[in-house]
Parts: C-alpha cells; sequence; structure tokens
C-alpha cells in the first residue's frame, strides 16, 4: 500500500462513531491483559448491545501491543492509552467498521513507531557487538 500522509488515514475514534451510530445501545470493552516488563497487551470486544455482552457474544474482537519507550513521545507518557486504542481500532475493524478498506491512522503511526524502534535497536546490538569484538578476545567467551 503506497503511504498517501497520516491524513488520508481513519481514526478510531472515527470508527467508534459509526458504530455507536449503528449500534446505540452498542457496547466497546477494552481488557487490560498483561503489564508487565516494559510492554502491554489490550483486548477488546465490541458488542450491539448490553444483552450480548451479558451474554458474551461479542461482534468482534482485537489485540494490541505496545512497548513503554519504544518509538515516539507518546510511548514515554501514554504508551498504555495508545496499546488500548489500538485494540479499539483493530476490534472495530474486525467488524467491519473501518469507515474504508484502508488501516486506522494509528496502526500507521505504531507500524512506523516500530520501524523506528527496530532500526534503533539493530544500531544498538551492533554497536555493542563491535565493542565486544574490539575489547575482548575470543577466548575469554570460551
Amino acid at each position: 500500500m503506497a503511504n498517501k500522509g497520516l491524513e488520508n488515514y481513519i481514526t478510531v475514534k472515527e470508527r467508534k462513531q459509526k458504530f455507536y451510530i449503528e449500534h446505540d445501545n452498542g457496547r466497546i470493552v477494552a481488557e487490560l491483559l498483561n503489564n508487565e516488563s516494559g510492554s502491554c497487551l489490550f483486548k477488546a470486544s465490541c458488542y450491539k448491545n448490553s444483552e450480548d455482552q451479558r451474554a458474551n457474544l461479542p461482534l468482534a474482537t482485537g489485540y494490541a501491543q505496545e512497548f513503554k519507550d519504544v518509538g515516539g513521545f507518546a510511548n514515554k507518557t501514554s504508551w498504555l492509552e495508545n496499546c488500548e486504542e489500538s485494540a479499539v481500532g483493530r476490534c472495530l475493524d474486525n467488524a467491519g467498521f473501518s469507515v474504508s478498506s484502508t488501516c486506522s491512522r494509528e496502526e500507521i503511526e505504531a507500524a512506523q513507531r516500530n520501524k523506528k524502534a527496530l532500526v534503533e535497536q539493530a544500531k544498538i546490538k551492533k554497536e555493542y557487538f563491535d565493542y565486544l569484538k574490539n575489547n575482548f578476545s575470543e577466548d575469554e567467551f570460551n
């Protein structure tokens, strides 16, 4: 998919609006599944109404994972919120509330953050490997 600029991608907020217009008694529930070791995992479920929620019959679910301090500034201060919103966006996309056939803006931003973090991680690993190679002999590791 060609990057058309973030302004051309829809937001999770727009997906939520469409969901609640169609299901005025709908429910969107986000659940924090893991918040350990600098990463978090959320599960979001959407229900057409409270009866479906009580019967545990979600219309769809979605998951998201974020890493604290990885990527942009938002993950230094609001990484849990980013993760929760991403899970909701994925859930609504799975339920057919994508407004269009594109990814959400938040998903594109998360992918860009993760790509940048992987590049940073590879650079740090190379620097560490070079440091070890230049400062220690191979015999010291055997």
